[in-house]
């Protein structure tokens, strides 16, 4: 009866500590991924949304479309220099890439992509980039021009999930996607 007792107790025991250690690790995860660590190939973030494809991409769930996991690869450039940056993209290039993509298969996202990026659950900014690296707390460009005037185009802030226009002579951050449109 004793025996039985103690081995009860320790059974109890490992499964309490079993429980914290699930919820520290669910705690954990809760928000977003820390900035200190880099994202684990196939790893998909806490909520679900982003899912790391282990080849230089990250897919967003709600949307279909594959971003660069690189988001600063792209560098900065002006409204057309980002357009035929972009167009650059394909296995190799960057050499973290390995979808097996051809050049032409990716593009400068729309407004409407920026902004979905940057709301809803997991919204991506600088301070929380989840599963991307080299997120930059600066303005990124999207393929739309302004409809009041063609010497514009709608960007997104990524420090804040700002949407402004912008002259295309300016200088903003491209990040590559695929897909959608």
């Amino acid at each position: 009866m004793i025996i039985r007792g103690r081995v009860s107790f320790y059974l109890l025991a490992v499964f309490m500590m079993g429980c914290l250690f699930c919820y520290s690790t669910v705690a954990a995860y809760a928000g977003e991924l820390p900035a200190s660590r880099p994202p684990f190939p196939g790893e998909t973030s806490p909520l679900g949304r982003w899912h790391n494809n282990n080849n230089g991409t990250v897919t967003d769930t709600t949307t279909g479309l594959i971003w660069l996991q690189d988001a600063a690869w792209g560098g900065q450039h002006d409204w057309s220099g980002a357009a035929n940056r972009a167009a650059q993209v394909r296995t190799g290039n960057p050499a973290s890439l390995t979808d097996c993509s051809q050049t032409g298969q990716w593009r400068v996202p729309t407004k409407d992509e920026l902004v979905a990026l940057t709301t809803g659950k997991e919204a991506i900014r600088s301070s929380s980039p989840y599963l991307f690296t080299g997120v930059q707390s600066s303005y990124y460009w999207s393929s739309t021009t302004y409809a009041g005037s063609p010497n514009y185009a709608w960007g997104i802030g990524l420090h804040d999930g700002y949407v402004y226009h912008s002259y295309k002579t300016d200088i903003c951050y491209v990040w590559p996607v695929r897909g959608g449109q």
